[in-house]
């Protein structure tokens, strides 16, 4: 029974690295980066459109509320310890900083 189990572990670990090698060995005569071009062209404006309308607002507003809940956070911890964490409030503002003003130069950097 056990000499049956290494048998077909054998041939199934044989199978697997023979499927990985035909996959690559049938991808290298394509021209992957010619293909992510043109789709990125043709899609470029869509995903512009999608992302600064959908995806920038939505990490405004988790920045946004991620500042204001860790500022009461600090304000509660100054009341109990008498020393104030500015650290998590700073990162939530950088964070809301570049979400806020990204689109405007963002576009450019990736080339669109």
């Amino acid at each position: 029974m056990k000499k049956i189990n290494k048998i077909i572990i054998s041939l199934g670990i044989l199978l697997t690295m023979a499927v990985i090698t035909a996959i690559s060995a049938s991808a290298a005569n394509a021209d992957v980066a010619g293909a992510i071009t043109n789709v990125w062209n043709g899609m470029g404006p869509q995903i512009k459109d999608i992302v600064g309308g959908v995806v920038f607002p939505i990490l405004d507003v988790i920045c946004g509320v991620g500042l204001f809940i860790s500022i009461a956070a600090a304000l509660i911890s100054y009341h109990k310890h008498k020393e104030i964490n500015w650290v998590v409030p700073a990162c939530f503002f950088g964070g809301l900083l570049f979400c806020l003003t990204a689109p405007s130069y963002i576009w450019t950097v990736i080339g669109i």
